[in-house]
């Protein structure tokens, strides 16, 4: 039974290395290198680095840009990490990173695309604070 799982695994792994690689290219230029997540917002979807791939793994990164559709992406000022890598000690069957460049880039897109307006009572304000 080894054996036969063995060559399955083998061919699986080859196969996935030879043509994954270009079929997410593919889908990536057919995209353009964006996706539409929600109304307005678009998440850049290019892949920054060769997926890794072993024989219990499959890990793939995305530059996980977001911005506003229709208006040219701005760089969070933190740069984007290398993904941390599986952990095989878990689980899990899905692992997601999300790193603060991805999650600055929600926040500006989300507070240009949506005014932010809160008001408060002055009885609200500790009388220590400096400003009234």
């Amino acid at each position: 039974m080894g054996t036969i799982r063995d060559e399955i695994t083998k061919t699986l792994t080859s196969t996935i290395k030879s043509e994954l690689p270009a079929t997410l290219n593919k889908l990536v230029s057919q995209s353009q290198g964006a996706a539409l997540i929600y109304d307005g917002i678009d998440l850049d979807i290019q892949i920054p680095e060769n997926p890794n791939i072993t024989d219990k793994f499959i890990g793939l990164a995305i530059k996980g840009l977001i911005y506003p559709r229709n208006e040219s992406e701005v760089e969070p000022s933190v740069q984007p990490v290398p993904m941390t890598y599986h952990n095989d000690q878990s689980a899990s069957k899905l692992q997601v990173f999300l790193s603060s460049y991805v999650v600055d880039s929600a926040f500006y897109t989300y507070l240009k695309l949506n005014e932010v307006h809160f008001w408060t009572k002055p009885s609200d304000i500790p009388a220590s604070f400096p400003v009234q």
